[in-house]
């Protein structure tokens, strides 16, 4: 019984090394139209931006006024 319970409990560890989810990888929620998933993946796309590139789109909203 402990066999099967540690084999359940870390499945991860199977071939000898723990499998970390990558930082990149983001599921689209199961949505019935193209057009919802496309605007799903473009605020998923923001957000990351705003979150590890802030002064990239601070930028950009900065140099979008300057051009108007």
């Amino acid at each position: 019984m402990q066999n099967e319970l540690s084999s359940i409990t870390a499945p991860e560890q199977e071939n000898g090394y723990e499998w970390n989810t990558p930082a990149n990888l983001f599921e689209l929620t199961n949505t019935v139209s193209l057009e919802s998933r496309i605007l799903e993946a473009g605020l998923i796309i923001k957000r990351t931006m705003q979150l590890r590139a802030a002064g990239l789109v601070r930028d950009r909203q900065a140099q979008r006024m300057v051009c108007k």
